[in-house]
């Protein structure tokens, strides 16, 4: 277009760059603290030229696009950094606790008190009939007992403020990768036109760098322009509009798939992160970290679609019928193989007819079959075999024969398995304290106020394996423990 108002054109479109140019400067200029923000630029370029007798005539300015300022690059480098600070943080803040719980430098400290203690006991050997001896040889083991309890209350509590930050976490990581999937969602339909939506894109960079603190992620780009977000070691968290969540019972932490499934996770599917370093810690202190357990790979519900329980009657309530049998073996925690059969009829639980069978009679079941060195719960809608030892074992568990309209999956799965490869802090301190216990009877050729049974065992209980195996046990209270101690004719202790 040719003559005045091609000439006035060219003005216009002049003005109208350089207004947006200043548009752009004011917007820069304006989010100069904030940290989140990409500088943008106006990228400017000639609009296509008029033909005309002489030649193209050129229209002037026009604006191809606002550039945002952003390297991936390094922005994901940065991004790994931050999963490293938010895992060192938070081993930092939970070491100090643990720093100033066992503090040896005060002067009243466990090893102090207990180079107190083996001193009563020498001027007790030194002076047997001295009764001031004696009395400190009771006070100040009294006092190695106050102390040993206070550290495991300690524990305790950290334990109770780790779930409490847990909660915290799972809620922040929830939150955000909701955002970030309706940022996705935004993003797409503001950029369907061939423009970049950079505030949007700097909001959900943003929210990228505050998941990848508190747990490590992994991300990338999809054509349509959305970020599809990966937990820890593959673990979907976003997918562009679909967000998974987290949840944390107790201190246990999952993430529920698509079906509802809850997949337990641990430092080693989270090595990183806020959330890994407090998990990290947890596995430290935490005592129930100390035994090892297999678990079926597969969800049970009953037949109202309910996560089954241990109150569900297998006839009733799972749809099984009389005569079905199931057999099952495995291996305890020091590799002895065990066997056992459970059988829906009547009077095989004495007492009980066949439509009186629980799920937790079976479960009784499994457990009589590891002569109740392990016990057997259903959590979620899946079955545990939990070794009631402490430390590294050979436990495991699977079906010979099942009904065939039920499953518990596998028990081989390794991201439904705990084991252990050595006791964690509260593990040794309790194994300190039962080490303890045995050195202090050791020193006293009495046993310290033991009384030992001399005679011939006529008539007594036999067991094979376990002092678990014999009846009397049974009416124990399941949840405490007792010392059988032995003492040969030398004379040595042992429990």
């Amino acid at each position: 277009m040719g003559g005045l108002t091609g000439a006035l054109n060219i003005a216009k479109n002049a003005l109208l760059s350089f207004q947006t140019t200043t548009q752009v400067i004011s917007h820069n200029i304006s989010n100069v603290n904030n940290e989140s923000y990409s500088r943008q630029k106006v990228i400017e370029t000639t609009y296509p030229p008029s033909p005309s007798a002489v030649g193209p005539i050129g229209r002037g300015v026009k604006i191809e696009m606002i550039k945002r300022y952003f390297d991936a690059f390094l922005e994901r480098n940065i991004n790994l950094k931050l999963s490293d600070y938010g895992l060192f943080s938070a081993e930092e803040t939970g070491l100090n606790i643990l720093e100033s719980l066992f503090n040896e430098t005060q002067g009243s400290g466990l090893t102090d008190i207990l180079k107190k203690f083996w001193n009563a006991w020498q001027n007790l050997a030194n002076s047997p009939e001295n009764t001031a001896a004696r009395t400190q040889v009771i006070e100040t083991g009294k006092l190695i007992t106050e102390v040993l309890k206070s550290k495991f209350e300690g524990l305790r509590d950290l334990e109770q403020q780790i779930g409490l930050k847990l909660e915290t976490l799972i809620d922040e990581i929830n939150n955000l990768s909701s955002q970030i999937a309706e940022l996705n969602m935004q993003i797409i339909a503001m950029e369907s036109g061939g423009k970049t939506a950079n505030d949007l894109r700097d909001q959900r960079d943003k929210l990228i760098a505050d998941l990848s603190k508190i747990v490590k992620i992994q991300y990338f780009e999809t054509k349509e322009g959305a970020y599809n977000v990966i937990l820890g070691k593959g673990y979907n968290l976003v997918n562009i509009n679909y967000s998974w969540k987290l949840e944390v019972s107790d201190t246990d932490v999952y993430w529920i798939s698509s079906n509802g499934a809850k997949i337990p996770l641990t430092s080693k599917e989270v090595p990183s992160g806020e959330l890994g370093g407090w998990l990290k810690l947890l596995e430290q202190l935490s005592d129930k970290y100390n035994y090892e357990y297999v678990a079926g790979n597969r969800i049970l519900t009953n037949k109202k679609g309910e996560l089954i329980s241990e109150s569900d009657k297998l006839i009733e309530d799972l749809g099984l019928s009389v005569g079905d049998v199931f057999k099952f073996s495995g291996t305890d925690h020091f590799g002895n193989v065990i066997e056992g059969r459970f059988e829906i009829s009547d009077d095989f639980v004495p007492g009980k007819t066949a439509d009186e069978l629980t799920v937790r009679d079976l479960l009784n079941a499994i457990e009589s079959a590891f002569d109740f060195t392990a016990k057997a719960y259903i959590k979620d809608g899946r079955l545990y075999i939990e070794d009631k030892f402490r430390g590294s074992g050979k436990i495991s568990f699977s079906f010979l024969e099942i009904p065939s309209n039920i499953s518990f999956g596998s028990f081989d799965d390794p991201v439904y398995q705990r084991r252990v490869t050595e006791l964690n802090l509260a593990g040794r301190l309790k194994l300190f304290g039962e080490e303890l216990i045995k050195v202090v009877n050791q020193l006293h050729n009495q046993g310290v106020g033991l009384t030992f049974f001399t005679k011939e065992l006529v008539g007594f209980y036999r067991s094979n394996r376990y002092i678990k195996e014999l009846p009397y046990f049974l009416n124990l209270k399941r949840d405490g423990y007792f010392f059988l101690w032995v003492k040969d004719p030398s004379g040595k202790i042992t429990p």
